[in-house]
């Protein structure tokens, strides 16, 4: 009985030790709702860099003035408290760094992934 209960006990550790290893990382097409920027990109989950051109962006995105109607990605609305976030950004000066690159647009129909 003592082997067994050992056994077990071993068992839920390693399930637990396992599952928290793994990385996790979201496609940036899957990115939307509520955002947090943070100034120092050492704080950030993701790396962005602003382009001038939509076509040449990875993701369209479409600020939204409020969170409940950011349901699609590219629809993110900015928070002012980090609790409150989904996701934080850091927004780069070199391409070079980013995780993604974004372009800002004013229609909320353009928002969306250019990835293909």
């Amino acid at each position: 009985m003592k082997k067994f209960v050992l056994f077990f006990f071993f068992l839920i550790c390693w399930a637990g030790l396992a599952s928290t290893a793994q990385a996790q990382y979201a496609s940036p097409c899957e990115l939307f709702g509520k955002v947090y920027e943070v100034k120092n990109p050492k704080f950030a989950q993701f790396l962005v860099y602003e382009e001038e051109y939509e076509s040449s962006a990875d993701v369209v995105v479409y600020e939204e003035d409020n969170w409940l109607y950011c349901t699609k990605p590219g629809l993110w609305h900015f928070v002012d408290n980090i609790e409150q976030s989904n996701f934080t950004v850091a927004f780069v000066e070199d391409r070079s760094l980013a995780h993604f690159t974004v372009y800002f647009t004013d229609t909320e129909s353009f928002a969306g992934c250019n990835r293909r």
